[in-house]
């Protein structure tokens, strides 16, 4: 009796994947500079592949510009939420995490013109750290840094019109800590209003 195969996935070849994370790199250093706009063909050339192979992994500007932000989500916002979950005051880490993302993305307007919609995009980025933000909340309401009306899910939005309305240029970090702060002030138990 035979045995009847079933097809499997293909595994993503590793030269696949390395061209992947090159492209990825390269996006994110064209996008830094000047005005951040590069084009494509740019960033294939800086990543040393061809046009093709950036396409057959990115079918447009807008998914290269998704990949390039969840990476940075990756490397900056993940390990500022980690130490946000780990601070003795929640808020005052919570708050940490929202001055980092903010000060980092002031230096992403590539990124951001190249998003279509940033405001959306970082709202999705956002909602993928549902669960630690919700401990992060909790923990801050039960240490009463944080009105009780505040929802798990008004956590991300709080942080998109943070950091997606600060994504503008000019905005210096000391400005981005002062904005970030009057917005925290309204989380406060004291300021809380029906």
């Amino acid at each position: 009796m035979t045995s009847r195969r079933f097809p499997r996935t293909p595994a993503r070849r590793a030269d696949a994947t390395s061209n992947a994370a090159r492209i990825v790199a390269a996006a994110r250093r064209v996008f830094a500079r000047g005005d951040g706009l590069g084009s494509l063909e740019e960033i294939a050339r800086e990543a040393g592949v061809g046009i093709a192979t950036l396409y057959r992994h990115f079918a447009h500007r807008e998914a290269l510009a998704s990949a390039v932000y969840t990476q940075l989500f990756e490397d900056e916002f993940a390990p500022a939420l980690e130490l946000a979950r780990n601070n003795p005051s929640p808020v005052h880490g919570l708050r940490a995490a929202a001055e980092r993302l903010s000060v980092v993305m002031s230096h992403e307007l590539g990124l951001i013109a190249s998003s279509g919609n940033f405001a959306a995009m970082t709202d999705e980025m956002l909602r993928r750290f549902t669960m630690p933000l919700q401990e992060i909340l909790l923990k801050a309401q039960d240490a009463g840094e944080v009105r009780r009306d505040l929802t798990a899910e008004d956590v991300p939005r709080l942080l998109v019109m943070v950091v997606a309305g600060l994504a503008i240029p000019g905005i210096s970090p000391e400005d981005f800590r002062r904005y970030i702060g009057v917005v925290f002030d309204g989380l406060r138990p004291p300021q809380t209003s029906p």
